[in-house]
């Protein structure tokens, strides 16, 4: 868990504990503050797995020169493609090889 979800889940509870108390406007804007908190935790959590996601299929080989690692597996190049067996088992996507 990151420090921003945690600070949000800690804001939610300070606002319910504010609504008990009966003070219900600064209780409700803590509240959607934490809750605001919670979504923009999970917006970069997203954006961060789509980006790692988006890497891998980059092929960086300076050798074969494709653009994506699809290509370079489904022409069995030989430079950065992993081969365990005969078999295809993956890409190796360092450009320092």
């Amino acid at each position: 868990m990151n420090i921003l979800l945690i600070g949000s889940i800690v804001m939610m509870g300070l606002g319910i504990f504010l609504m008990v108390a009966r003070t219900f406007l600064p209780g409700t804007v803590i509240i959607i503050l934490g809750v605001l908190m919670t979504l923009s935790s999970r917006y970069a959590s997203i954006k961060n797995t789509r980006a790692k996601t988006d890497m891998a299929k980059i092929c960086m080989c300076a050798i074969c020169n494709h653009k994506k690692s699809k290509n370079c597996l489904d022409s069995g190049c030989q430079c950065c493609i992993i081969i365990k067996e005969g078999t295809v088992v993956g890409h190796h996507n360092s450009p320092l090889q």
